[in-house]
């Protein structure tokens, strides 16, 4: 718990022994929101609503890879085809790796930290790279 009172549990695995699918939610007081493999959800205010892939799916890997990479390889063909810009470019792409290392990094230096940080080099858990 939060010094403010804010309840908050995070459970993060990225090693599946099986195909299971990628979950995840994020609660607050009005309500959550969440993915469950390629199905979205939000529920506000007592309102339910899923947001479902209309695109057809990749049947290549396992379901847990979800069908995100299929869509970003037809929008990179797409973008040569028409000569246009991919709807996610390394700069965006950059903004979710940013986020996942700082959660690393937080972890490891069990402290808050602020985005952007500084992208420092660990060989272990205790020792940076020189």
């Amino acid at each position: 718990m939060f010094k403010n009172g804010c309840l908050y549990n995070l459970y993060a695995c990225n090693i599946y022994g099986s195909d299971s699918p990628i979950t995840i939610e994020l609660m607050g007081e009005k309500g959550r929101c969440g993915l469950i493999q390629d199905m979205g959800y939000y529920e506000l205010d007592g309102t339910y609503a899923e947001i479902r892939n209309t695109y057809e799916t990749t049947t290549v890997g396992p379901d847990y890879w979800g069908s995100s990479h299929h869509i970003q390889i037809h929008d990179f063909y797409r973008s040569i085809r028409e000569n246009t810009p991919v709807l996610v470019d390394g700069m965006e792409g950059r903004k979710t790796l940013e986020i996942i290392k700082g959660i690393y990094l937080s972890s490891m230096k069990q402290e808050r930290i602020t985005l952007p940080f500084e992208d420092i080099r660990y060989i272990n858990l205790n020792t940076k790279r020189e």
